[in-house]
Formats: structure tokens, sequence, C-alpha cells
């Protein structure tokens, strides 16, 4: 089963993933973000595009990181 995960690229529910000869994956899937705009406490906010920037990997990402935090929270 080693041997048929490292020379092919499986689907699955997270889409497409590949592992190298050693294990890891081929691209990074775990995501970087940064959370902008947020007021108070309420869910709903985060249903909105906008407030969840991917800052890495690169092949997913949706913005650049805003720093100082400050201009983050204020944006």
């Amino acid at each position: 089963m080693a041997a048929f995960l490292h020379t092919n690229t499986v689907d699955t529910i997270a889409g497409k993933i590949a592992f190298n000869e050693i294990g890891d994956w081929k691209e990074r899937r775990v995501l970087m973000v940064q959370l902008r705009g947020i007021k108070g406490n309420d869910l709903e906010q985060f249903r909105n595009p906008g407030h969840q920037v991917i800052l890495d990997p690169p092949s997913l990402k949706t913005g650049d990181l805003a720093a100082p935090y400050n201009k983050a929270r204020a944006s």
C-alpha cells in the first residue's frame, strides 16, 4: 500500500492528495489564514467572504498578510 501511495495521486473528500518518497504531502494542505474585520462575536460574519484570508499555501492564497495586525482588525 505504501508503494502505491508514493507513486499515485489519491482522490479524497478533501481533494487530490499525493505523497513523496518519504511519505510527506507533495503539496501542503494546511491553511494559514488571517481573520479580518471581525466585529463582536456574531458567528454569521464568518459565513461571508473576506473575513478569512488564506495566506498559505501559495496555490490557495487569497490575499497578503495585513501587518501590523491592527490593520487587519480595522479592514
